[in-house]
Parts: structure tokens; C-alpha cells; sequence
């Protein structure tokens, strides 16, 4: 059960991550490349664990 919330919480946040990339002003920013890059790999490798 803890897990299959993590994913949740990761998804949603993976969602968001990638609606706000669409905005140009967001995605020339440093910090939230690192940000989006970090939630894309870690919920990628909990994607491949699950698996």
C-alpha cells in the first residue's frame, strides 16, 4: 500500500512536472530541469522496479 501511493504521488507530480514544461519561461529555468530530471528518474526506476 505504501508503495502504490509513492506511485501516485510520483505520477501526479510527473504529470504536473510535464504540464508546466510546456510553459517556456518555467522550462529555461536550472532549477526545475533538476527538479523535472530527479521525479523523471526516480519514478522511472520505481516504474522498472514494479515491473
Amino acid at each position: 500500500m505504501e508503495t502504490a501511493s509513492i506511485l501516485i504521488w510520483l505520477a501526479a507530480a510527473l504529470a504536473v512536472s510535464e504540464g508546466l514544461a510546456l510553459i517556456p519561461a518555467l522550462k529555461s529555468n536550472s532549477l526545475f530541469q533538476v527538479i523535472f530530471f530527479c521525479l523523471k528518474a526516480i519514478y522511472n526506476g520505481i516504474k522498472t522496479k514494479e515491473v
